[in-house]
Order: structure tokens, then C-alpha cells, then sequence
């Protein structure tokens, strides 16, 4: 009986050194900080969802949705910007009236989308698309002059098509997407 006793103690004794569930999901909320960090939006995800199934915490939920709304703004731009480098080719390309209005009106569409997008507040991305807003100004405002010639059928003058379609390669290569949201392209 005296060795039961004895054997109940230790076990009590061992079960009760072992780490809360609330010091483990403190743990993995470090982790989920360091991915995140580091620009590892699916881990750091993947890490705090662990975090919150051994502990429901209302600040590292609202954390957890504050990053994937954050990845999916970012993943949205990085299609948008690819979206506009094809408009901008198709623009480039277009030997008609009706081909140069057709790629000016998809530039407008990608431009629209684009300022219409909003990331969390303190995020990379939500300076990212606050930088690049007076700059899709004066892109959509030359898109709007190659557009409105083209719709007119007017050549009055060939070189703004080209102008307008460096002035979109410029800005593609010169405002990229902040490299921290390099792991979510495709």
C-alpha cells in the first residue's frame, strides 16, 4: 500500500512539472512571430493556429487575422501588378485603334483595382499601396489621353502609346512589391 502511495505521489508530482498548455501556446506564438518576421506567412499561420487550438487567446486571433488579411491584400497586388505588366505588353502590341482601347481599358480596370485595395494598418503592404497611389494617378491620367485619342480613332500623336507603356514599365520595375511578400507570389 506504502509503494502505491508512493507511486500516486511521484506521478502527481511529475504530471504537475510539465508546461502549461498556455506556456506551450506561448511558445508557438514566438515561433508564429519569428516566421511571420521573416516574411513565412503560410508558417507563421500554420503556427498560430497550433497556438490557438491548445489555448484560445482573443489578442493572437485577432493577430492571426490581421495576417491573413494581410497576405491575401499582398497576394491580390501581386496579381494585380502582373495583370498590369500584361495590359501593358498587350498596349504595347496594339496596332489598332480598337486594340489600343481595349489595352488602355484594362489598364484602367487594374488601376482601379489596385487603389481600391487596403491592407491592415501598420503593414507593409498598406504603405506599399499608399506609396504607389500618386504614381497610378499619373498613369491612369496618360491612360486616360491614349485611351480617349484611341476611342476617337485620332493619331494626333503615336508617341504618347509608347510613352504610357514605358511609363508603366518604369513604374513596374521601380515600385516593386516589398521583397517581405516575395513567398506568396504563385
Amino acid at each position: 500500500m506504502r509503494l502505491l502511495v508512493t507511486i500516486l505521489t511521484l506521478m502527481l508530482i511529475l504530471v504537475g512539472c510539465g508546461e502549461s498548455k498556455e506556456e506551450q501556446a506561448e511558445k508557438l506564438n514566438k515561433q508564429a512571430s519569428n516566421h511571420y518576421k521573416n516574411g513565412e506567412f503560410e508558417s507563421a499561420v500554420e503556427v498560430y493556429k497550433k497556438s490557438l487550438d491548445l489555448y484560445e487567446d482573443s489578442v493572437i486571433r485577432k493577430r492571426l487575422s490581421d495576417i491573413q488579411k494581410e497576405a491575401s491584400v499582398a497576394k491580390d497586388v501581386l496579381i494585380k501588378l502582373d495583370d498590369l505588366r500584361e495590359a501593358n505588353e498587350n498596349l504595347f502590341n496594339a496596332l489598332t485603334f480598337q486594340e489600343i482601347a481595349r489595352a488602355t481599358g484594362e489598364i484602367d480596370r487594374i488601376i482601379n483595382d489596385l487603389k481600391a485595395l487596403e491592407g491592415p494598418s501598420d503593414t507593409e503592404i498598406k504603405t506599399y499601396l499608399l506609396n504607389i497611389n500618386s504614381e497610378l494617378f499619373f498613369i491612369q491620367s496618360q491612360n486616360l489621353l491614349v485611351d480617349t485619342a484611341a476611342r476617337l480613332g485620332s493619331s494626333d500623336d503615336p508617341d504618347k502609346k509608347i510613352e504610357l507603356y514605358k511609363k508603366i514599365k518604369q513604374f513596374l520595375t521601380e515600385m516593386p512589391i516589398p521583397k517581405f511578400y516575395e513567398e506568396l507570389k504563385y
